[in-house]
């Protein structure tokens, strides 16, 4: 009886140097795993704590930007004489190209201060350039904050004219920038002109007809003049300052306890019900405190959040089983052959022959299983000079040359077992079905064919299945068209492989499978059926082994194999009986 592949007798064969070699490899998986874990965390954090701190700073900067512009157009104003008609303001604040330069501003205006009895001077002064023009709403107050001029008009006709005392928010905020020299920004509000009656609020510098500002606030007030203000809507103040594109953490902002602006809500895009981060924080603002609701978002996660760690784990495990399985079969495979020398010392002939074939499998094996390992280490050890450098790319590249040698030994390994398999294969002899084999083989390889853009079909001629060890004929099958495959020819338009089953007399059933691939390179015809020898001696196509398991397969059906080849393709024609022995 054959020894079960995982015994306790079988790992009792294993070196201790094998079990060394796998205790430190699972070492360094775990040590990669926890170390670009953590990287990837602290990493993530740094870049959601950039990211909230950018959009304050952001903010800050840009309203500084807004209020260096509105004490500027001040400046004007006490520099030509302390007031400013329609016609002067029209031309300044059309030279300073806001729209262009203060991006998510609505307008710049004046907005002048007047006592009830200088109301009816005031209109007129105004009508003479405007007829239309007049102060609302009517109010109680006995004293008018009207907005004399804003620029640009489109779409600001509704603001012209709008007394700032008809509002509480409105009127407190132009007294305290009044009362105090200082810029100051309103509580949350209503823009007139915005239509679509969302947060905004307006900003406010005082003028008062001189170059230095009044020291106390009793003279503030006798000598005020007016207001050069600016409104804002929200979100067109967030869209000009912080675009969607340019960041990947959500905020709210609220205002006291209104809220002015949310990306938080449940319907937007980027909500993230579970965010890797949140946080807040508050600001003064010309008066005002604004409190920032940050969140992480979807792009965020999706950014930040990396499978590299769990690549990582699963890629090292799955090396470490793959050394385990390798020691196992090279265990195995040593046991096995010490039996096999031992039966034949009686042929002196035969155990140089086996010792031969044993002396360059061991080598072969060794070197296609080392080559792929050494690599995986040399990657492994440049992934961590990557994580150190938090070069993504890098180790996303490591990774997938990884992956790629993983792919690599499994590949060797699959066939070193059906090699291992191929003499001890007690198979019974039953139905073939041509088209139920074919179907199997195709959907087998339908990825690999599908990738090289290769059609693969069948012509069955025998009209009724026969006798044979389907087992045998599936694998036969599955490794010449993979090898059909591998080798097309990228530079013909059509690539194919064809199977066809024939039958030659009543006792022998013919297998050909064709392609229009590079063909085999003359030199190495004599060799294609040798073990671990590769047409080309291209590891990318295999592990060597494919086509001498078929011609084991074949001797073990009592068939016969050849072939043909050239430029335009390649044919191999497999002959077996009708009925082949069990």
């Amino acid at each position: 009886m054959e020894t079960p592949l995982v015994s306790g007798s079988l790992f009792s064969t294993m070196h201790w140097l094998h079990w060394l070699i796998i205790l430190l490899s699972l070492v360094l998986t775990l040590t990669a795993w926890k170390i670009t874990s953590n990287q990837i965390a602290e990493k993530a954090a740094s870049s959601y704590q950039r990211e909230t701190t950018k959009i304050i700073d952001l903010v800050l900067e840009r309203m500084q930007r807004y209020e260096d512009a509105l004490w500027a157009s001040a400046a004007y104003i006490n520099s030509i004489g302390g007031d400013i008609s329609f016609e002067e303001w029209k031309v300044y604040a059309e030279a300073i190209g806001i729209e262009k330069k203060y991006p998510g501003i609505n307008g710049i205006g004046i907005i002048h201060y007047l006592a009830s009895e200088d109301l009816q001077s005031y209109l007129a002064e105004q009508r003479k350039t405007r007829s239309k023009y007049a102060v609302h709403p009517p109010h109680d107050k006995t004293e008018y904050w009207p907005i004399s001029y804003i620029i640009p008009l489109a779409g600001n006709e509704k603001a012209v004219g709008l007394d700032m005392a008809h509002e509480s928010n409105r009127h407190s905020a132009a007294r305290l920038a009044r009362d105090s020299g200082s810029a100051q920004i309103t509580g949350p509000i209503e823009l007139v002109q915005d239509e679509q009656h969302t947060p905004g609020f307006l900003f406010f510098a005082p003028f008062y007809g001189s170059h230095q500002i009044p020291q106390d606030t009793q003279e503030r007030r006798e000598r005020f003049v007016g207001l050069v203000y600016a409104p804002f809507v929200v979100r067109n103040l967030v869209d000009g300052v912080l675009s969607r594109d340019f960041r990947n953490v959500t905020f709210s902002i609220h205002d006291a306890e209104e809220e002015i602006f949310n990306e938080n809500a449940i319907g937007e895009s980027e909500y993230d019900p579970n965010p890797l981060f949140q946080s807040s924080a508050s600001i003064e603002l010309y008066g005002r405190t604004w409190t920032f609701q940050f969140r992480s978002s979807k792009e965020f996660k999706s950014d930040t959040s990396s499978g590299q760690p769990t690549t990582i784990l699963i890629g090292g495990i799955t090396v470490d089983v793959l050394l385990l399985v390798l020691f196992l079969l090279i265990s195995r495979n040593s046991r096995r052959n010490a039996l096999q020398a031992r039966k034949l010392l009686q042929a002196q002939q035969k155990i140089e022959q086996a010792n031969e074939e044993l002396t360059h499998f061991n080598y072969r094996t060794s070197h296609d299983l080392v080559a792929p390992l050494k690599t995986i280490r040399g990657y492994v050890d440049l992934a961590q000079y990557e994580l150190k450098d938090q070069n993504t790319a890098g180790i996303s590249d490591c990774l997938s040359r990884i992956e790629k040698q993983a792919q690599r030994l499994e590949k060797l390994v699959e066939d070193l077992l059906d090699l291992c398999r191929i003499d001890n294969q007690n198979v019974a002899a039953d139905i073939v079905d041509p088209n139920e084999i074919f179907d199997f083989v195709s959907s087998t390889l339908q990825s690999l064919w599908q990738e090289k853009d290769v059609t693969v079909s069948l012509e069955n001629k025998l009209g009724s299945p026969f006798r044979s060890q389907p087992v045998r004929i599936r694998q036969i099958l599955e490794n010449l068209v993979s090898n059909g495959i591998k080798y097309s020819d990228p530079e013909k338009l059509t690539r194919w492989v064809k199977v066809t089953f024939v039958r030659v007399n009543k006792d022998w059933i013919r297998i050909e499978v064709a392609d229009n691939g590079i063909g085999i390179p003359g030199e190495d015809r004599e060799k294609i059926f040798e073990m671990f020898f590769r047409a080309g001696n291209n590891s990318e196509f295999g592990s060597g082994l494919g086509n001498y398991l078929v011609k084991k397969h074949v001797a073990a059906l009592h068939g016969k194999i050849d072939y043909r080849s050239s430029d335009e393709g390649t044919c191999f024609t497999v002959d077996i009986p009708a009925g082949s022995r069990e």
